[in-house]
């Protein structure tokens, strides 16, 4: 094996691991720490180094390689055996599809063979620079795009229809690790068919190049179809979880109003005993407080939306549990939308839960979050407003995907996600300091013509 030039291991083999290993774990949904991914790439790109020095049979090195990055990634970045040996796989394979393109197009580029080419260390170099350009762009791209190929959410138990596209997706993604270690294989045979054609002299050297080149773009186009395939799956996947989970908010709501009406009796029988034993202050505080709470539920209750009305149920229930005041305000009823009902709630519970956070923030007195619902000619308008205040900084970055301002393990995708969903639905969203000690979420979303 030749040995490794080490301005190729510091200017091309380091970045090459880093990517590689970004690019996978991104694409089994592991976390990604990078600085300890860079550590893992160093140490990776110098084993490599070392193991290109010794007499090993041509592609032992890696496989030794790969049995490193696998171990390295366990170590360091602590995530499971399985999920790093397919994140090193995966990434392997995406270098070695991303290297059935580059390698042949740029020894065209020089006119040189690649034989010439791996003699000169700053041509070498140079062939891996276009690699590590569209592996960088992958990276991008399946971390902008939330793209995934395994979802570690554990799905509910009560979403049967779920298991079934779990099992497609799980057929399909298994399809793609065979087609994908296929094309590894095939790439490896051009690379040894001068070694082949010696040991089977009857195999002519261009028939052998061709069948495996048409070999390898079938292998390609299979693979595309598959990711996108598993891309629609996810999607819908995702989809009816969101509808799953709007229909447990209703339930919720059904429940709390067979639950109010069932305590309806208990009620007046005790202010009736209060009554009686000339109790009219405790009374009076009885009545204010399951006023107030019948005044709550009817709030919620009279959007003339089902998925609405019972997300806002749950969330003011989740917003009594931290302390919040929450107050809601509907002037007209939501209907009439293009948007699905289940995509608003998704809308609306991202932006109510980030209000709750804002507020969760500020002194308990001031920790009030406020929506209204009202009609604005051909639009119906949400504003959902939070005691604080909005950094002018922050705000030309929050609906960037990956900004957030939450400490622990916020991803920062809501707000992303909020505006690419209204952007689909001809809505929009704007978030403001109003200048007065608060923070206005406001939704437009366009009535169906």
């Amino acid at each position: 094996m030749d040995q490794l030039p080490l301005c190729v291991t510091v200017l091309y083999s380091i970045p090459e691991s880093f990517l590689v290993c970004w690019l996978g774990l991104s694409l089994v949904n592991e976390r990604r720490c990078l600085w300890r991914l860079g550590l893992v790439a160093v140490l990776a790109a110098f084993f490599s180094f070392i193991a290109r020095g010794l007499s090993l049979p041509y592609g032992f090195h890696s496989l030794f390689h790969l049995a490193f990055l696998v171990l390295a990634v366990t170590l360091l970045l602590q995530t499971s055996f399985w999920n790093s040996f397919l994140a090193v796989l995966f990434g392997f394979m995406f270098l070695a599809l991303v290297e059935t393109i580059n390698v042949p197009l740029f020894c065209w580029v020089v006119g040189l063979d690649l034989e010439n080419i791996l003699r000169h260390p700053w041509l070498r170099v140079g062939m891996g620079f276009p690699q590590l350009l569209i592996l960088g762009l992958m990276v991008w791209a399946v971390n902008r795009f939330d793209l995934r190929l395994i979802n570690r959410k554990p799905v509910g138990k009560d979403m049967v229809q779920a298991t079934e596209w779990e099992h497609r997706r799980t057929f399909l993604f298994y399809s793609l690790v065979a087609i994908l270690a296929l094309q590894v294989i095939l790439v490896t045979f051009i690379r040894c068919r001068e070694y082949l054609i010696r040991v089977f002299p009857l195999l002519p050297a261009c028939v052998f190049e061709d069948a495996i080149i048409l070999l390898l773009v079938l292998v390609v186009f299979i693979s595309l179809k598959i990711v996108l395939r598993l891309l629609r799956l996810t999607e819908e996947l995702a989809q009816y979880q969101c509808e799953v989970e709007s229909l447990r908010n209703v339930g919720e709501l059904f429940a709390s109003m067979r639950a109010q009406r069932h305590d309806f009796l208990n009620h007046v029988q005790t202010l009736y005993g209060m009554l009686q034993l000339r109790c009219f202050q405790d009374a009076q505080d009885y009545i204010r407080e399951v006023f107030q709470e019948t005044v709550a539920l009817n709030n919620v209750v009279v959007t003339g939306n089902p998925s609405l009305a019972a997300l806002l149920h749950v969330k003011a229930g989740a917003a009594a549990a931290r302390g919040i005041e929450f107050q809601v305000s509907v002037e007209c009823e939501v209907g009439g939308l293009q948007i699905p009902s289940h995509e608003l709630s998704r809308i609306l519970g991202n932006l109510i839960d980030n209000a709750f956070d804002a507020a969760e923030m500020e002194e308990p007195s001031r920790r009030k979050v406020s929506m209204s619902v009202r009609k604005e000619q051909e639009s119906l308008i949400f504003d959902i407003e939070n005691c604080g205040f909005l950094d002018p900084k922050v705000k030309e970055l929050i609906f960037y995907r990956g900004f957030s301002t939450k400490k622990g393990e916020h991803m920062g995708m809501g707000l992303s996600i909020v505006q690419e969903l209204l952007q689909k639905y001809g809505g929009t969203v704007t978030i403001d300091d109003t200048g007065h000690g608060s923070v206005l979420s406001q939704v437009s979303i366009p009535y169906s013509r």
